[in-house]
């Protein structure tokens, strides 16, 4: 643990000031006070040298003890280094709070770490910045009684109205992070639960550190795994336990309740939902979250987790009153995307494109990360990828740059940047949306996704599983003079002619069988209305079958999530889950027909179809396809899921190098050739090459 006196912190610095050249003149600050300048602590480049901030404490009679105190002004010395001789120190990652910068920073300046003050030795009046209430209450807490502590933060290291420094400063921030000796992780004040819960938490993650139980933290690990199989006779499993669970609720004040409520209250911080900290996190080499007066280093938190975890499961198999749920961790993806960016130019790995972690980020499983300037949701990922400065993108904050521009610059990068990189359009869903930016979000292309709230891909991100274009692996691009107009040659299957109603998962009223046996029979409806040669495309499925490959996407999840094609026992096991679904349906009728002998006879056949091995719920599955309207060509008669967006009029199509087909929607009004891109599909009867002869026309997507 770090403490309020770690000495982590440094001491502090002997005072070095100088005076303000003639004829600068110094603002005023709202209050009448001088404001600072960033003149007079100015970065002989933005590119290669960054400010340093030397956090002051109290004067002996503003504040005689060691806590923070919030009636003495904070007051710090600020100079400028070069990043490749840093002094320690140490970087704070915080919430800068929607709040306005209302608080008074007295800031100091200094000269160049490593140079001597001016001959003059001339002292300068202290100017004051504006920071935010959450940045005042952070640093209040981090001030030592008697020490200097040196910081970079950005709110006050970076001139945030110099648009080019802003620039440089956040290229530069993967050095800052990562030659931090220390980030400090500002989660907030403390609650009347959140110290004690800190330090419950801290002396568990000693327990588990002690039992090396959590040496690999970035995922599920088989230690965990295998102390949960352990025999209840094992007597260091045993040991392991009792000591854990002394730590945690030994004291007869904390219980597993308190315990979850208190870690639920953690994961839901503000910290944890801002995209910037992803870095701040990735790129550090040791963090350490601060909660008040309570600090606890991240790895050792994310172990005393793991520990509550075993410990949980160890009561409710040995049948005691176990929680009900438990929260998920985000240190787990935090900890595991530290590890992927780290491993960049080393030999574990080439680290993480850009479009990886765009997938990981704001993939459908992930919580919402917020911004508020919508172009930081690519800005702060940028340090993180391996491929940011190959595919030519860097931190602009130029008005021009607005923030659909810059989506649309990072999707053409991107699919311009590898063969396999045209799947990026699979993740384009309507509405798009770009927060608070409605013009924005009217400006944007309708083939550049809206990362920021994916929803589920048909094939939920598994590559592999459909060759729509057969061996043609690599797209086909056109030259555009308009870099809002993405253009490629792709081959035209069939319009469409019929549309059903969206799919929209079950019900939440208990009639989940109902709605799928009302979706089945819509699709088995358009089934029976098409030519039979082209419904039973292709292999020897009947038209059941065709209906049931189509609700899944003909995919069937693997015990390991993994998706895989669907076989003609999957088929079998649909089969099965509709006769149950239709029972069950009817024994959910209280006026159900039949008399009490027939429905025993429908339990028993309930019971008997729920046993056997080839009937499985397909619920998942089938909700992975929410959202999904099913169609029917013109000419040749294909069934399948498209976008909820798809109507009559719009077309089916192949684009070589993407591992599904796609619906556009003619704009003859932009000009020949000229669509919108609608979405990915499933189009059964070409996933496997068998249209893939066609010819390739020039499709322009606006």
């Amino acid at each position: 643990m770090v403490g309020k006196n770690s000495s982590s912190y440094l001491r502090a610095r002997p005072s070095r000031t100088r005076a303000i050249p003639e004829g600068i003149q110094v603002p005023a600050s709202d209050d009448g006070a001088v404001a600072f300048s960033y003149y007079l602590v100015p970065l002989p480049s933005a590119a290669t040298h960054i400010r340093l901030l030397e956090l002051l404490p109290p004067m002996a009679h503003e504040s005689p003890s060691d806590t923070p105190s919030s009636g003495s002004p904070l007051r710090c010395r600020l100079f400028a280094a070069p990043l490749r001789q840093l002094p320690p120190f140490t970087a704070l990652s915080y919430t800068w709070g929607a709040n306005k910068a209302e608080r008074r920073l007295h800031v100091q300046p200094g000269p160049a770490a490593g140079t001597s003050p001016n001959a003059d030795g001339g002292m300068m009046t202290p100017g004051q910045l504006s920071i935010t209430p959450s940045l005042d209450e952070a640093l209040r807490h981090i001030r030592q009684p008697s020490e200097t502590v040196t910081l970079w933060v950005d709110q006050i290291c970076i001139d945030q109205q110099n648009i080019p420094e802003r620039n440089a400063q956040v290229a530069a921030m993967k050095d800052v992070y990562g030659g931090a000796s220390q980030v400090l992780i500002w989660l907030g004040p403390a609650t009347a639960a959140s110290d004690l819960f800190a330090e419950r938490m801290a002396v568990a993650g000693a327990v588990a550190r002690e039992e090396n139980l959590g040496r690999h933290l970035e995922a599920w690990t088989p230690a965990i795994c295998r102390a949960l199989n352990q025999p209840s006779g094992d007597t260091a499993y045993e040991t392991f336990i009792s000591k854990v669970t002394d730590a945690l609720y030994g004291d007869g004040v904390t219980d597993e309740e308190f315990v979850v409520c208190e870690l639920q209250a953690w994961f839901r911080r503000p910290w944890f939902t801002r995209v910037w900290v992803l870095q701040e996190f990735a790129l550090a080499r040791s963090t350490v979250f601060l909660c008040g007066s309570k600090s606890i280093d991240t790895r050792l938190f994310q172990q005393a987790v793991m520990a509550v975890i075993v410990a949980r499961n160890d009561s409710t198999t040995r049948g005691e009153a176990g929680m009900a749920s438990f929260p998920n961790s985000p240190l787990t993806f935090l900890l595991a995307l530290r590890q992927s960016c780290q491993s960049r130019n080393t030999d574990h790995g080439p680290g993480l494109s850009l479009h990886q972690i765009i997938e990981q980020v704001y993939g459908p499983n992930q919580p919402q990360m917020f911004a508020t300037d919508q172009r930081d949701r690519i800005y702060a990922l940028l340090n993180m990828s391996a491929d940011a400065g190959r595919l030519g993108i860097r931190p602009d904050y130029s008005a021009s740059v607005t923030a659909d521009l810059l989506y649309t610059r990072v999707a053409r990068a991107i699919i311009g940047s590898r063969p396999t990189s045209l799947h990026i359009l699979e993740l384009v869903q309507f509405p798009k949306t770009i927060t608070n930016d409605e013009t924005a979000t009217k400006r944007l292309p309708s083939w550049v996704p809206d990362f920021f709230h994916a929803r589920g891909t048909i094939s939920e991100g598994w590559k592999g599983l459909y060759a729509p274009t057969g061996n043609a692996r690599e797209p086909c691009l056109l030259p555009t003079t308009d870099e809002r107009i993405l253009g490629l040659r792709g081959i035209f299957v069939d319009s469409i002619k019929l549309t059903g109603t969206v799919w929209e998962g079950h019900s939440r009223n208990g009639g989940n069988f109902r709605c799928y046996l009302d979706f089945f029979s819509e699709i088995q409806s358009i089934c029976d209305s098409t030519p039979r040669n082209a419904a039973e495309a292709p292999g020897t499925d009947n038209r059941h079958d065709v209906a049931w490959r189509i609700m899944l996407g003909d995919l069937m999840p693997e015990p390991d999530t993994r998706l895989r094609r669907a076989g003609s026992r999957d088929m079998d096991s649909m089969r099965a889950f509709r006769e149950l679904a239709e029972l069950q349906v009817l024994s959910n009728q209280e006026s159900a027909a039949g008399g009490e002998e027939l429905r025993a006879a429908r339990r028993k056949r309930l019971r008997y179809l729920a046993s056997l091995p080839t009937t499985f719920d397909p619920a998942p599955r089938l909700q992975a396809m929410r959202g999904r309207r099913p169609y029917r060509t013109q000419n040749m008669g294909y069934i399948g899921m498209g976008p909820g967006g798809t109507r009559l009029g719009d077309v089916v199509v192949l684009f070589p190098g993407a591992h599904v087909p796609y619906v556009l929607r003619p704009r003859p009004d932009s000009g020949r050739g000229h669509f919108e891109l609608v979405g990915e599909a499933y189009c059964h009867g070409i996933m496997d090459g068998e249209a893939a002869g066609g010819p390739l026309e020039n499709i322009y997507l606006v």
